[in-house]
């Protein structure tokens, strides 16, 4: 019996690894992204970050890494990506932020609500990772 699973137990481990991979690096860079100093006066909003493996800058058999996180703040929008785009957290790295259009709520104050998302894109090896495709 060990004889007929032990090569497809193998075969499997070779397709997984550039999946296991990637998933790897994707926590390191959620880490690094979320444990960087939020800008002055800003709180996580109410949501968890998320985190996703996406083709890298659109080509096939590269990877890019996504954090995507909810932000409180008295800050413009304009403030947060410079202070992210100021951030030693990676090198090449593409940063969006959105302010959310819905009203604030009371006990928000004259806060907003933005999503940052932070893109770390060009990571070689997608391999038979088909989310990097």
């Amino acid at each position: 019996m060990a004889i007929v699973f032990t090569p497809i137990l193998l075969l499997h481990a070779l397709i997984m690894a550039p999946t296991w991979i990637h998933d790897y690096e994707l926590a390191d860079f959620t880490d690094r992204v979320l444990s960087h100093p939020l800008p002055p006066g800003a709180d996580f909003g109410e949501y968890e970050a998320q985190g996703v493996v996406t083709p890298g800058a659109g080509l096939k058999d590269l990877c890019g890494y996504r954090v995507r996180f909810d932000l409180d703040t008295y800050l413009s929008a304009e403030e947060v990506l410079k202070y992210y785009e100021a951030a030693k957290i990676g090198a090449l790295l593409e940063i969006n932020v959105w302010t959310l259009s819905q009203p604030a709520e009371p006990e928000y104050g004259d806060r907003s609500r933005m999503i940052v998302e932070i893109q770390d894109n060009g990571h070689d090896g997608g391999g038979w990772d088909l989310r990097c495709w």
